[in-house]
């Protein structure tokens, strides 16, 4: 899990990579490494409310204060083979995905995060098939595996993206009383005239507008390299359980950037809207983030970082003048959001590319 996490005073973010988490000291456009957290946390998530830190020791979970990565200590729960997925703002639950049993865990902190409720988050048994071979129709049934979970800001909401070999299902969920609601909404499948968006054997990060009405998530699948694109961008409207825009990244007639041919497969871009929701930023895997217009997909522009590694979770600044971004270096890189997006070029449906 690649990510970045800031702290709400603003001035200091937490760069997480796998097997790696430094802790950095912001000052304007500067940012000063203060630390490595050592022993490096494989894992790691972060309340929003700047108090709590969270990860996995063996099959238990422990907690820290931010900032204070020597006090962390050991809490009643047992993780077992659940995977540590998200933090709600507050700090007061904890999600976790047991992969085997396709359950998505909600711990609470006033049990000691021990599991109070558990929900089904596989894909649907009846999108899990796919053809034995090519030219045979024998349908096979694969597992399915999550690969995203988030909350919205105020905690309100819970989306998941799970996959198959067979295909993909992006859900939300209400949260209140620290437990989800009887219905998983399931939103619609993604769809675009320009490729065949197919989700199997997907990944996802997700983005909830700031007002928690709309959905945005970036999302990655082999179905979708061999149309030619990297990832989609989708936005949803949560209420009406339909897409509001979509656009493909590097394919003709939609979004073509500068990638590095060895770039990362199944990169999966960090989101981010801004404070009004009027934009959606998306890292890419080439050092740039990408704006696109939050209501509509269009007039899509670039900011280019002081670098063309890979980009991951991304975040603002307290002024929200600024986007932090984490990069493959393990190091943040920073943008000045106040200046205008260069533009991207679009082509031609027929030209080739």
């Amino acid at each position: 899990m690649k990510t970045l996490f800031r702290h709400p005073g603003g001035t200091e973010l937490l760069c997480v990579d796998r097997g790696a988490a430094t802790r950095w000291a912001v000052n304007g456009a500067e940012a000063r490494l203060v630390e490595p957290l050592s022993p490096s946390p494989q894992t790691l998530v972060a309340s929003g409310d700047g108090r709590w830190l969270a990860t996995v020791a063996g099959e238990g979970l422990v907690r820290a204060p931010w900032g204070r990565w020597s006090q962390r200590a050991q809490v009643d729960g047992a993780l077992g083979a659940a995977e540590l997925k998200a933090l709600s703002p507050d700090g007061e639950v904890l999600l976790c995905v047991d992969q085997d049993t396709e359950t998505l865990q909600v711990r609470s902190a006033a049990a000691g995060y021990a599991t109070v409720q558990t929900a089904q988050v596989g894909v649907a048994a009846a999108a899990r098939g796919f053809a034995a071979a090519a030219g045979d129709d024998t349908v096979v049934a694969s597992g399915s595996w999550v690969s995203g979970v988030t909350f919205s800001a105020d905690g309100a909401w819970v989306a998941s993206g799970a996959f198959s070999q067979g295909g993909g299902e992006l859900c939300v969920w209400p949260l209140a009383g620290g437990r989800l609601g009887s219905e998983r909404i399931i939103l619609t499948e993604p769809h675009s005239p320009h490729c065949r968006v197919g989700l199997e054997d997907g990944a996802v990060s997700f983005g909830f507008s700031p007002d928690g009405r709309r959905l945005a998530a970036c999302v990655s699948s082999p179905s979708l390299a061999e149309e030619g694109a990297l990832a989609i961008v989708v936005v949803y409207d949560i209420a009406a359980r339909r897409q509001e825009w979509l656009t493909v990244i590097q394919h003709r007639c939609q979004v073509e950037l500068p990638f590095p041919e060895d770039h990362p497969e199944g990169f999966c871009g960090g989101v981010l809207w801004s404070p009004r929701g009027e934009r959606l930023l998306v890292s890419s895997p080439a050092g740039a983030v990408i704006a696109f217009d939050g209501r509509t997909g269009a007039s899509p522009g670039l900011w280019q970082t002081d670098t063309l590694l890979p980009l991951y979770g991304l975040t603002l600044d307290g002024a929200g003048q600024k986007v932090w971004a984490a990069g493959a270096d393990g190091h943040p890189h920073v943008i000045d959001v106040q200046s205008p997006p260069a533009p991207v070029a679009f082509t031609d449906e027929d030209e080739e590319v």
